[in-house]
């Protein structure tokens, strides 16, 4: 079992084989092909006039930047080289501008007899620019019929370019430098305008010296009062600190009870020498501190509660604690007292702060503007300078020559034409003229729905083919027996005698679906191969209306089918012998007025049957089945039908209609004949002149006995059977049947 790989490989190369085999059925017609477009292009190479070429090679160099001015008057460097600059500037070498400007420059008008318009056009046709890959560089091609011209048509296409390019460039720069020095103009009178708000602030004493050379003084007048300013701010914050915490002193001795003042002064450190009134409170505690120490001793030494020192020590103790008491009381108010005087102190400081902070503000806002109005000078005397320079940069750019292009290679006026190039045309020719031939010849084939292939008649008509007659077989009896031309009718009478074996068929007709395919001398030369085998054979010229079979055979007559059919002859009286041995001939006879009808008749059938019993075979000849009625008439009463079909003579469809022509009279199909195959085309039917090299006669063998390998009497049982019925008999001419 193969696998798919080889069916597929098996599959393309039966592909290759039938585009190799259309190739060798057409190879005439693309011959031919191939020759006329060869010589057209010959001729065409022949007849071309010389043309002369110069080519220029350069580089095209991208502006520089201009100065542009936006809206704001700011500075933008306006650059006209955008991506596809080089690109646009090689169509402007060829445009009318550029092409009308060189026709001026060499008066081509006058020259060539015309204006400038239609002298650029022609130049059009003339110039052809090729841009290099990647690169800026560029090849200007000239061709034309004068040399000299060429080259000066050359040289005249850049230097036009160059000149187009430089005043172009010249217009844009001086309009730039225009608008830059009608800005400069503006730039200066506002320059002027900051200086004078600047000198106004001179002739203060705080900023003398403001406007110097470099103009980078900046004002320091508030220094002085920042520093009284933060002095009073820091002291307005310390008594702020001081009046909150005396707030918080008084109002919590407000709330708290005699018995609970003294733990809160101590914990608050009350008592501290700053704090006003807290000497003699102070006192109090120690004092109270002291008692509370003896009577703690007292009791330690076993004083009694009636102790008249102990009471005493008692008593003293109370009235020190009212006191202190009270003490506490007057230290409260001398706290309130205290809270009074700071925060009038605190007044007093803040109106000077807010003095201050008047003064310093308002300087403050003067320096702003003083800044201000450096900022602004500082800004617009940068600007004019900026401005002042690119004016200079124009200006002298404007006056300095700027490279428009850069020669690689100077154009050179040619010595030799460059067309036409007889070598590369004829080169050209021969390859589109094998491109073309082979394209007629595929087309031919497709166009072509003829026979081409014995695949196409068994795959189409369902026939098997009996016989492939090579071309240009002449008639065998009138050559050598012995020539290997006879080897494809053997061939074919071997595969007719095959299929006979079991259908006994003796009447055997010829038919093909139109003239001129080769039938009748097909039906001769197997007749004969017949006859060479032992076979009585009898050749029935049955095409009444165009009858060529007595005139192949070299015979005359006087009477033949039609006469027998119309009349009472005998049948010995029709049928005459060839020169050749056992070959007979039954001619057509005059042409009747009804063909059709004569075909027809009762009469016919008989003399078929009686042929039947005389003859090894009976070949019939008739006319084109698709051509006239007649051929339908004699495939009904044959025992079997041969078509005789010629490769690419009649469409497939026709070869079909002429099968069911066959069919529907009732005639029995036996198979094909391929008849003037040319075998030496067709690889697919060369397999057939094996016999060319193969076949010859046995040395030392007669030719006769070489050509009839089988003993005759076995083939000629019916003539024996025949001439002894004869002699019994006793009738003069039955013999010869």
């Amino acid at each position: 079992m193969s696998s798919p790989a080889i069916n597929q490989k098996s599959e393309a190369s039966l592909h290759a084989g039938d585009y190799l085999q259309i190739l060798r059925n057409r190879w005439k017609e693309a011959v031919l092909v191939f020759v006329l477009v060869f010589v057209a292009a010959a001729v065409a190479t022949y007849l071309m006039p010389p043309s002369y070429t110069s080519v220029i090679n350069f580089e095209i160099k991208k502006p520089g930047a201009i100065v542009s001015l936006s809206r704001g008057a700011e500075r933008v460097l306006q650059n006209n080289a955008s991506e596809n600059y080089i690109p646009t500037q090689f169509e402007i070498l060829v445009s009318d501008m550029n092409l009308m400007a060189v026709s001026k420059k060499l008066n081509l008008a006058q020259q060539w007899q015309t204006d400038d318009a239609t002298a650029a056009s022609i130049l059009r046709g003339m110039i052809q620019v090729m841009p290099v890959r990647g690169k800026d560089l560029v090849d200007v091609k000239v061709v034309g019929s004068d040399p000299a011209l060429v080259k000066l048509i050359c040289d005249a296409v850049t230097e036009c370019y160059k000149e187009g390019r430089e005043a172009q460039e010249n217009e844009v720069l001086d309009k730039a430098i225009a608008t830059i020095q009608e800005e400069l103009t503006r730039r200066e009178n506002e320059l002027l305008a900051k200086t004078d708000t600047l000198r106004k602030y001179m002739t203060t004493s705080d900023y003398i010296g403001l406007l110097s050379d470099t103009g980078n003084t900046i004002p320091t007048t508030v220094n002085n009062e920042e520093a009284v300013l933060t002095e009073r701010r820091n002291k307005l914050s310390a008594l702020d600190d001081e009046i909150t915490q005396l707030k918080t002193h008084i109002n919590k001795l407000k709330s708290l009870k005699d018995s609970e003042l003294m733990d809160y002064v101590r914990q608050t450190d009350l008592l501290a020498e700053t704090t006003p009134g807290s000497l003699s409170v102070r006192e109090l505690y120690t004092r109270s501190q002291t008692e509370e120490s003896t009577l703690s001793k007292m009791h330690m030494d076993g004083y009694g509660e009636k102790h008249p020192a102990l009471l005493s020590m008692v008593q003293e103790h109370e009235n020190t604690k009212q006191k202190l008491t009270e003490g506490l009381v007057g230290l409260k108010d001398a706290l309130e007292q205290t809270l009074s005087l700071k925060e009038e102190g605190r007044k007093s400081i803040k109106r000077a702060f807010d003095e201050v902070t008047e003064i310093v503000r308002n300087k403050t806002q003067s320096d702003i503007l003083v800044m201000s109005a450096i900022r602004d000078y500082r800004t617009e005397k940068s600007r004019y300078e900026d401005l002042e320079n690119e004016y200079i940069n124009q200006t002298m750019n404007r006056r300095a020559s700027r490279p428009i292009i850069q020669i690689h290679t100077q154009a050179r006026e040619a010595k030799v034409p460059s067309s036409p190039n007889v070598k590369m045309n004829l080169i050209l020719g021969a390859v589109v003229g094998v491109v073309f031939g082979i394209g007629v010849a595929f087309l031919l084939n497709y166009m072509d729905t003829s026979v081409k292939t014995l695949e196409d008649v068994e795959r189409n008509l369902n026939l098997p083919v009996l016989g492939v007659i090579p071309q240009d077989i002449g008639l065998l009896h009138l050559m050598n027996g012995s020539s290997p031309d006879a080897e494809a009718y053997r061939i074919l009478r071997t595969n007719i005698e095959l299929k006979r074996k079991d259908t006994n068929v003796v009447t055997l007709a010829l038919v093909s679906g139109n003239a001129g395919e080769g039938k009748t001398t097909t039906l001769c030369n197997l007749a004969y191969v017949f006859a060479q085998g032992g076979f009585s054979t009898l050749m029935i010229d049955a095409d009444l209306r165009r009858s060529k079979l007595a005139e192949y055979n070299d015979v005359e007559c006087e009477y033949g089918l039609s006469n027998f059919l119309t009349s009472d002859l005998a049948l010995q009286d029709v049928i005459l012998q060839t020169h050749v041995d056992n070959l007979y001939i039954l001619p057509a006879g005059p042409t009747p007025s009804d063909a059709s009808g004569v075909l027809n008749s009762y009469r016919m059938r008989e003399l078929l049957d009686e042929v039947r019993r005389r003859f090894d075979i009976v070949l019939i000849d008739s006319p084109p089945v698709l051509g006239v009625s007649d051929a339908s008439l004699i495939v009904s009463k044959a025992d079997a039908t041969i078509m005789v079909v010629q490769p690419r003579k009649l469409p497939m469809k026709a070869l079909v209609r002429e099968k069911m022509v066959i069919e529907n009279a009732g005639g029995h199909l036996m198979g094909v004949v391929m008849n003037n195959v040319d075998i030496s085309g067709d690889t697919q039917y060369q397999y057939y002149t094996t016999y060319y090299s193969y076949y010859s006669p046995t040395e030392g063998v007669e030719p006769s006995a070489a050509l009839n390998p089988l003993p005759v009497t076995s083939r000629s049982s019916k003539r024996s059977e025949v001439a002894k019925k004869t002699e019994s008999t006793d009738q003069p001419g039955d013999d010869l049947y």
